[in-house]
């Protein structure tokens, strides 16, 4: 029996040493495990990037959005030749007794 334990001993070293020693045998997969990293970091990079730029526009629209005079100043020089803009102007103004200007928006 002790000849037995001796031998199975044996075998469990032999497999332990081939497992680790397997890992290293296969380069070109190393290779293509690190192509795919680099690839899922430019991924991830890009969408930070992306995600980034979108967080910054939101936050500087937000001061558009403040009042509705701001908010239809912005309008104004993004569609100037929009009617919804210009009637909504125009009723700004007129609330502002300046009715010249609303005028013109009516126009």
């Amino acid at each position: 029996a002790a000849g037995d334990g001796v031998a199975v001993d044996h075998a469990a070293n032999s497999e332990a040493t081939a497992t680790a020693a397997a890992p290293a045998t296969p380069h070109t997969s190393r290779h293509g495990s690190q192509r795919i990293s680099a690839r899922a970091v430019l991924a991830v990079v890009l969408v930070a990037a992306v995600c980034c730029s979108y967080a910054v526009r939101t936050v500087l629209r937000n001061a558009d959005w403040w009042d509705e005079e701001r908010l239809f100043i912005a309008a104004q020089q993004v569609c100037p030749n929009s009617a919804k803009v210009q009637q909504n102007s125009g009723v700004l103004q007129r609330r502002y007794h300046n009715f010249a200007a609303a005028m013109k928006h009516f126009r």
